[in-house]
């Protein structure tokens, strides 16, 4: 039985409420949508390296040098999926609605009643136990030495400085017109977040929060490859932003599917999910969309990643997750 370790929250918390008044407000440019030709859906066959059974619903995974964590929203487990063997160990850290992230020395595990669980990668120990004062289960982001969590519930965004496991700063993004926050990425030294307002950047060291970079709609899952911003948005669009110039590159429609909401980058590539089975494959180079793969999945849409020279997709109703040639 593995035991969590408490956590005092820190005394030095900031609050910011409000907008960096520098930064330019007008930061809407043209935008060049592109209508996207589609191939033919593939079936995986041969490319299909491994079923993993593990005990949760995989909609979320996250990717070491040595291991795949994968976690899920309906039970307390999380699952260490050996990167050489396929091997599956399973913690349980006694809350569900687990989101997961690597980095900063450790394993982050948000889960449900606002808390940050801190695990050993290789016992799987929960060594810390982090109250972010949120009411849903933190999704949790590493970069530039910090670990970063959102309160989706509340559009909060606090910081985790991880030699102490204490909350060093919170931000507050429910103000007007950049709610609806969804998703966070770490690019170029800033923490970028998905709202319904468009992506906002918050600097980490004065917590100062940009003016969102419009995009015509919520988004639904934000990732970073080759130097850019990569947004899902409703009716099958994916927005390629430039976070330097702060620019729309382009507007890619895919559409129209279902919105599946999980989108994953990586070896020159962006994977966004069309349906909840059904996941197209964006080449950075072009902005071209070069397959579309079925990935045979059942039920709703689970998480996605790529490393390990593989792709990794979960199964929401097998409780599995696919390991495929990218």
């Amino acid at each position: 039985m593995l035991t969590a370790a408490a956590a005092m929250v820190a005394a030095l918390v900031f609050v910011v409420s409000t907008r960096d008044e520098v930064t330019p407000a007008d930061t809407t440019v043209p935008r060049r949508p592109t209508t996207t030709l589609l191939p033919a859906v593939e079936d995986l066959g041969e490319r299909l390296r491994a079923t993993i059974q593990v005990r949760n619903t995989a909609d979320s995974i996250a990717i070491a040098d040595d291991a795949v964590w994968v976690s899920g929203w309906d039970g307390p487990t999380v699952s260490r999926i050996d990167a050489r063997t396929n091997e599956v160990t399973t913690v349980n850290v006694g809350f569900s609605g687990t989101h997961v992230a690597l980095g900063a020395g450790g394993v982050w595990v948000g889960v449900d009643e606002g808390l940050l669980l801190r695990l050993d990668p290789d016992s799987g120990e929960v060594i810390a136990t982090i109250d972010t004062a949120g009411d849903s289960a933190p999704l949790p982001v590493t970069g530039d030495g910090a670990v970063w969590v959102q309160d989706l519930a509340n559009d909060v965004v606090s910081r985790i400085d991880p030699q102490t496991n204490e909350v060093t700063a919170t931000v507050d993004l429910a103000a007007p017109g950049i709610g609806g926050a969804e998703g966070m990425v770490i690019v170029g030294g800033l923490v970028w977040v998905n709202t319904c307002g468009g992506p906002v950047s918050i600097d980490p060291q004065t917590l100062a929060v940009s003016e969102p970079i419009a995009l015509d709609g919520c988004g639904n899952a934000i990732g970073m490859a080759d130097g850019s911003l990569w947004v899902g948005l409703a009716g099958g669009r994916t927005a390629r932003v430039d976070p330097v110039e702060r620019e729309v590159e382009v507007i890619l429609d895919i559409g129209p599917f279902d919105d599946a909401p999980f989108l994953a980058t990586g070896d020159g590539a962006v994977w966004r999910g069309l349906t909840t089975s059904t996941i197209a494959r964006i080449d950075t180079a072009t902005n071209a969309v070069t397959e579309v793969l079925d990935l045979g999945r059942s039920g709703q849409a689970a998480g996605v990643a790529v490393g390990r020279g593989s792709l990794w997709a979960g199964d929401w109703a097998r409780l599995s997750v696919l390991r495929i040639d990218p």
